[in-house]
């Protein structure tokens, strides 16, 4: 559970440089990112509806 816990935390951690970078550059590896992110979400419709954007 422990390795669970920090592998979530990393994961998050990355997001949000990831993010914060985005901001600061040419959008386009970013929108490659969410376009293929969002295609393998609509193919799943458990991840749609367990998907939730603002997190």
């Amino acid at each position: 559970m422990k390795q669970l816990y920090s592998s979530s935390r990393i994961f998050h951690h990355h997001r949000d440089i990831l993010r914060s970078a985005g901001n600061n550059r040419p959008i386009t590896s970013s929108a490659m990112a969410a376009t293929s992110r969002s295609r393998s979400i609509r193919a799943n419709t458990n991840g749609l509806a367990n998907w939730d954007p603002s997190s």
